[in-house]
């Protein structure tokens, strides 16, 4: 099956952060504001001399690169740090970036971009007892039908970001929004936070129906075969869709789980 020939259009759009955001914005969808884009280098000064008042903020290439290059950023008393406590100056930063525009990748436009740090709700931080980092709730959807819910959460071996890859932990969801001990995904799924020891088994998540809502209304505007959405609740209780995948990687499931995918997709949508 070959989605990306067959559905061109989305896959180009669901692959450039920065287009994407804005049609998500465009149809309702709340998403973090975009403080600068930057495409080359050269433009580093001049963007950063317009907005270097930002207290807080990230950056994350344009392009889909598995948590590589993100930073989140916060000022004080002057100063930049990292939420692991590592100080950033201005010439790291822009090292960085510069980093992030070489990277080569087939699937978008190289860039940069600058945006809104999202704070998630407390009732998330609270639920595994950490302090920092953003509480990451994503959605497997087939057309409009969730698959498989993943929350990612910080650790101190992540460096307090919430990618499973580098550290984090990952806990699953079912179709009702209740924590449970998922059997048909590849990596290892807990119950208790690695570091805080918090069981989760059987909760519900905290603003089930507005994050499931979000997931299908995403899926509608999209409308492809299979797909991620990740989103968080922000401190005021709004949903804030912070990246999406087309057609992610399905050895996160068993041969069984990845059947159900297939069946999902050769279904032809709701």
């Amino acid at each position: 099956m070959d989605l990306k020939r067959k559905y061109p259009d989305e896959f180009r759009l669901f692959n450039n952060k920065i287009r994407w955001k804005a049609y998500l914005s465009a149809n309702g969808i709340k998403v973090p504001d975009t403080y600068m884009f930057i495409t080359k280098p050269g433009d580093f000064g001049f963007l950063w001399g317009c907005r270097r008042d930002m207290p807080t903020f990230v950056i994350k290439p344009n392009h889909l690169a598995q948590g590589k290059g993100v930073m989140v950023l916060e000022m004080r008393d002057g100063h930049y740090y990292e939420m692991t406590g590592e100080e950033f100056t201005v010439d790291r930063i822009q090292e960085s970036v510069t980093k992030s525009l070489s990277t080569k990748t087939e699937k978008t436009s190289c860039g940069v971009l600058m945006e809104e740090r999202i704070y998630s709700h407390a009732e998330f931080m609270n639920i595994f007892k950490i302090d920092r980092g953003l509480i990451d709730i994503r959605f497997y959807m087939g057309w409009d039908r969730m698959i498989l819910g993943m929350v990612r959460v910080p650790t101190v071996k992540s460096r307090h970001y919430a990618n499973w890859a580098q550290g984090g932990a990952v806990f699953h969801f079912n179709h009702r929004g209740t924590f449970y001990n998922a059997q048909d995904i590849q990596h290892i799924s807990s119950v208790v936070h690695p570091e805080t020891g918090m069981n989760v088994e059987g909760k519900k998540i905290p603003f089930w129906n507005k994050l499931h809502g979000t997931a299908v209304k995403v899926a509608g505007l999209f409308k492809l075969p299979y797909h991620t959405v990740d989103m968080t609740v922000d401190r005021a209780g709004n949903v804030v869709v912070v990246e999406g995948e087309s057609c992610p990687d399905l050895a996160v499931f068993t041969d069984k789980g990845a059947w159900k995918v297939i069946g999902i997709i050769k279904s032809g949508g709701p």
